[in-house]
């Protein structure tokens, strides 16, 4: 195994670890435990959210003149089908930030605002 393949299986690994300490800290939609936001499970709403960031991706790259692979489109949507049929897989929008909240660059709120 040549270095850059040695690298690349340590990122791949720093990147699972994180993607499960974020699904477990709550901060990924959800809560650690899985309730509302979540999935279910905590594997599965990890599944989850892979699976609807990977089409998001393959998303934005066909609006941009970028289509991703026809297998890989098909392979998400069945995966996510599944996930639906199993109870895994919460559809919920998240609400967007008020205007001049939390955008990029935006300014900080003043002291004693309360977001609606």
């Amino acid at each position: 195994m040549g270095f850059l393949d040695k690298a690349k299986a340590a990122a791949m690994d720093l990147q699972q670890k994180a993607d499960t300490a974020m699904s477990n800290s709550g901060l990924m939609g959800g809560n650690a435990m899985g309730s509302p936001g979540g999935g279910g499970s905590g594997s599965s709403s990890a599944a989850a959210d892979r699976l609807l960031r990977n089409l998001g991706v393959l998303t934005y790259l066909n609006a941009s003149g970028r289509p991703g692979a026809t297998e890989d489109y098909h392979r998400i949507m069945d995966e996510l089908r599944g996930l639906e049929a199993s109870g895994g897989l919460n559809l919920t929008l998240t609400p967007a930030a008020p205007a001049g909240y939390g955008g990029p660059g935006a300014p900080p709120p003043p002291p004693g605002a309360v977001a609606a």
